[in-house]
């Protein structure tokens, strides 16, 4: 929050966004907006859709980002769980269930909410590096 670049990044004012309408940035003012209201805690479908604009814009496909987002979900996730057998707060369905509930007998509120950063921290970047190199005009 101290750091000047990073909270002109959150307000979408980063001058590295080209077009301050682009979903990337739009993303990013709804997201300050939350964060100034100390309401992202109760918003995890924020991060759903950060991942989602991520597998869109890698993909090009909304359609195919919701898919392998339900297919996550619904499949690989639950699979994963049974394999491990062990700590899955890491999981993305396991740390955003718990920042939804305020925390939960398994997963701590603060941890949640590291995941969740970090989950948006990656997607963001990846979105803005996909979007930085593709050729928009295709």
């Amino acid at each position: 929050r101290d750091n000047p670049v990073v909270a002109a990044w959150l307000r979408g004012e980063a001058s590295t966004m080209s077009a301050q309408n682009t979903v990337l940035g739009l993303w990013c003012k709804e997201a300050a907006r939350l964060w100034t209201e100390k309401d992202l805690t109760s918003n995890p479908e924020l991060v759903w859709g950060v991942i989602g604009l991520a597998i869109a814009y890698v993909t090009r496909s909304a359609a195919l980002a919701i898919s392998i987002g339900v297919g996550y979900v619904l499949l690989v996730e639950p699979m994963i769980g049974q394999v491990l057998q062990g700590d899955t707060s890491w999981l993305l369905g396991n740390a955003l269930t718990a920042l939804a509930q305020g925390g939960s007998a398994t997963v701590a509120l603060g941890t949640a909410l590291a995941w969740a950063v970090l989950y948006v921290s990656v997607g963001l970047a990846v979105s803005a590096l996909v979007l930085q190199r593709r050729d928009v005009t295709d």
